[in-house]
């Protein structure tokens, strides 16, 4: 291990991960109650990004003691990319190393819910190791020798071996065994880890292509992945007919569909979303330089490429008929003019859950109408 202390302008490095605690231990000793009650609870972590104001000194200091276990982690990070890069070809992150040190939100505080423990904890590393150790000292009884079952509270999962189980149990404690060194995200295990890495790639190298859709990966595991979302669909929403391939985009559906709660508010403006990622894909307009149009004599300017690729293909690239009626000879160079001709000339309406027409490309490079949804045959019954 190698274990920088980014606190301050401090440089120490460690190898070990008890004393490298203690270290930073030290700092906060110096930071005492009442300095952080006069104003300065700004962590000093050095390009840490937190701006929100700490509830009580308690959760000031185990958000600085992450800082150190989020140390380890992208240690781990480096070390399992130096060890795989030749025979998994696999570069540098290519995100800005400034958010290498911005760290997840914490619980409120770090307690152990095992059957009769109950045991709170300030170093989220002690934490972590705690809840391990009773897996580690978990022994099967004489009646039950096929299961493993969790005994946090309120849980009812078990495992056919003591590994799954404890893979299971950071679904409780929310630990992260690999972070990325660079760009510092955080991961559950190094598949996650290293599909990060791989998903950056060039155009160019991407070489996997769906055949359902188009859309182009750059290894099989991910075009594999992808595949499975234009697999069948098992869960109906219970507001409406639309069906969805897994509970996640079935939960997305409900939140954009049928409820109106938009929680995630923007302090520079009125905008509102309904999830985390809409309010930070928003955030860009605020933080993103202007790009101009490059032709002559147009003042167009965006934030944003795919509105000036937009702009640039609907204003300077001239009208090309690119989709196509797949019941008539009608050609329209838009798909909102062709969802015109459709639902006018032909009658026809949205699938129940969707608010609009989907088209898909064909050989022949026109696109037209995707007329059919994957279904279980359960779900495929019950829609009858």
């Amino acid at each position: 291990l190698t274990l920088l202390c980014e606190w301050d302008n401090c440089t120490h490095i460690y190898d070990n991960i008890d004393v490298f605690i203690d270290h930073v231990k030290f700092h906060l000793q110096h930071l005492t109650y009442d300095r952080f009650v006069s104003g300065s609870s700004l962590c000093l972590w050095r390009d840490c990004a937190h701006e929100g104001i700490f509830v009580n000194f308690d959760e000031f200091k185990r958000h600085v003691f992450y800082h150190a276990f989020h140390q380890k982690i992208k240690n781990v990070g480096l070390v399992a990319i130096m060890m795989n890069k030749s025979h998994l070809n696999i570069n540098k992150c290519v995100f800005d190393n400034d958010n290498r040190n911005v760290i997840p939100d914490l619980p409120f505080d770090f307690v152990c819910q095992w059957q009769g423990c109950g045991k709170k904890f300030e170093i989220p590393y002690h934490f972590y190791v705690h809840v391990s150790s009773h897996i580690t000292n978990y022994e099967l009884g004489d009646g039950n020798k096929s299961k493993w079952r969790c005994h946090w509270d309120t849980c009812e999962y078990s495992a056919f071996s003591k590994h799954k189980l404890k893979c299971h149990s950071r679904s409780h404690t929310q630990e992260k065994l690999v972070a990325c060194p660079t760009c510092g995200g955080v991961f559950s295990n190094a598949t996650k880890f290293f599909d990060h890495i791989l998903r950056q790639t060039t155009f160019h190298a991407l070489t996997y292509k769906c055949s359902f859709c188009g859309k182009m990966f750059s290894t099989e595991k991910f075009l594999k992945d992808h595949m499975r979302h234009h697999g069948k669909n098992l869960y109906k929403c219970p507001y409406c007919d639309m069906t969805c391939p897994n509970p996640s985009s079935l939960r997305t559906h409900i939140q954009y569909r049928h409820t109106e709660e938009r929680p995630y508010s923007c302090e520079q403006c009125q905008f509102k979303g309904k999830v985390l990622v809409d309010l930070k894909r928003h955030m860009e307009c605020h933080t993103k330089a202007w790009i101009e149009c490059q032709e002559p004599g147009c003042d167009y300017r965006t934030k944003f490429v795919w509105e000036l690729n937009l702009h640039n293909k609907n204003k300077h690239q001239g009208d090309v008929a690119k989709y196509s009626c797949h019941l008539c000879s009608h050609k329209y160079t838009r798909g909102t003019f062709l969802t015109t001709h459709l639902k006018k000339m032909h009658k026809l309406k949205e699938p129940s859950g969707h608010v609009r027409l989907r088209y898909k490309q064909h050989d022949d490079g026109y696109y037209r109408l995707q007329e059919f949804r994957y279904e279980s045959s359960e779900l495929r019954e019950q829609l009858i």
